[in-house]
């Protein structure tokens, strides 16, 4: 099978990793029988360029039919500074538009900041949410006919900010094409995606799912973006979702494409942390220990099928109310209130990924009292490097 590279267009990709038929993580199941449907999961990397994608993805569309619910209510722990660097950057007249807007966290952020001229784009339901506090969200998917269409209704923007989106683009010639149109008269555009070079050097599982089709780091992204007139102007590394490029982006020349670098580090490595997983909790198991799991998110969903969980687990909790009672596909693991766990404790809970280590530290200190009377926290991936983490009760999160 010949497979194009979706950023360079040569023929040289060949499959890297390959986990077989996965579900669609974002969708829960009403019950433990529900049937669900399946697709392959394959990670390709192009010899010629270096890039590592997704080459036959799910239809986009089965991603954003339904709300997506996040399992935790609490905002990205840079939002914050990211808002702070804005406003002291940019004029509180300058039109800003956020691509991929979600729930119009970042765009409400900004309007207590003081910003006035703020748009959005957003296919899934979230833009409803964005709605109701008053802001303007249009549906739909970015494109490059979208870009020229808000251009020639609202003019050129002064700033796009562009938060975890360009790794699910399908098109993403396309797709920057249409932030080239906007940065067009000078505007800058702030850029966030996660790191494949973090990805690669930790071995993290729960960041390959199938809404992620595209695996960047700081050379391809220069390398699509420099196609199009676009160059990074500056990037830094953040630890968000499980490590994250943070770039300003503006047009100008890019420097000669880097070298391709050998992907077969982030293959092994991706695949000793699975593997890693699952022998430590079949071998819990095996000792007739109990085993929990918290965070019913896509990454949680990724690492229990991935790792071969779902026989290992009793349950899941999620702080999420509108996940409580469904069960994740894949695995068809019950899906409880996170309350559950000092109702029903578990010898072991797994803290699945989630968006920054201190909402994990804060769910370990939550449950504190778990831990003085036997339960031990298992945290995957955790800043201190390696795989795992075991806090063991009494020895404190």
């Amino acid at each position: 099978m010949t497979v194009a590279c979706r950023l360079c267009r040569s023929d040289r990709a060949a499959p890297l990793l390959d986990f077989g038929p996965q579900p669609n993580s974002m969708r829960l199941l009403a019950r433990a029988d529900e049937p669900f449907q399946t697709h392959p999961l394959v990670l390709w990397a192009c010899a010629a360029c270096g890039f590592v994608f997704i080459a036959d993805p799910m239809p986009a569309d089965a991603f954003y039919t339904s709300v997506q619910q996040p399992t935790l209510t609490s905002p990205p722990p840079h939002l914050d500074e990211l808002v702070r660097e804005i406003a002291a950057a940019w004029p509180t007249t300058a039109r800003i538009l956020d691509i991929g807007a979600n729930n119009g966290r970042l765009l409400a952020s900004l309007r207590q900041a003081g910003f006035g001229a703020l748009h959005g784009v957003e296919p899934s339901d979230m833009r409803l949410a964005a709605r109701e506090l008053g802001l303007d969200v249009a549906g739909g998917y970015f494109t490059n006919a979208w870009a020229r269409d808000f251009i020639a209704a609202r003019g050129h923007p002064d700033l796009v900010v562009c938060r975890h989106v360009i790794e699910h683009v399908q098109d993403l010639d396309d797709f920057v094409a249409g932030l080239a149109a906007l940065l067009a008269r000078g505007a800058a555009l702030i850029l966030e995606t996660p790191d494949l070079e973090a990805t690669a050097e930790r071995g993290d599982c729960s960041v390959i799912w199938e809404q992620h089709v595209n695996y960047f780091d700081l050379p391809t992204l220069g390398r699509l973006l420099g196609r199009h007139g676009l160059a990074v102007a500056d990037a830094r590394r953040i630890a968000f979702g499980g490590g994250s490029l943070l770039c300003r982006i503006a047009a100008g020349d890019a420097p000669p494409p880097a070298l391709p670098v050998s992907r077969t580090a982030l293959a092994a490595n991706v695949l000793y942390s699975a593997a890693a997983i699952g022998e430590l909790a079949a071998g819990l198991r095996a000792k007739g220990k109990r085993l929990a799991g918290f965070g019913a998110g896509e990454r949680g969903a990724m690492v229990i099928n991935l790792a071969g969980l779902g026989g290992l687990l009793d349950y899941v909790v999620d702080d999420s109310p509108h996940k409580a009672g469904r069960f994740l596909p894949g695995s068809r693991l019950p899906i409880l209130p996170s309350e559950t766990l000092r109702r029903q404790p578990a010898d072991y809970c797994l803290l699945f990924p989630m968006n920054g280590k201190a909402v994990e530290t804060a769910i370990m200190g939550r449950f504190a009292g778990l831990t003085e009377n036997g339960t031990a926290f298992i945290e995957l991936f955790p800043a201190s490097g390696g795989v795992l983490a075991v806090h063991e009760p009494g020895a404190g999160a």
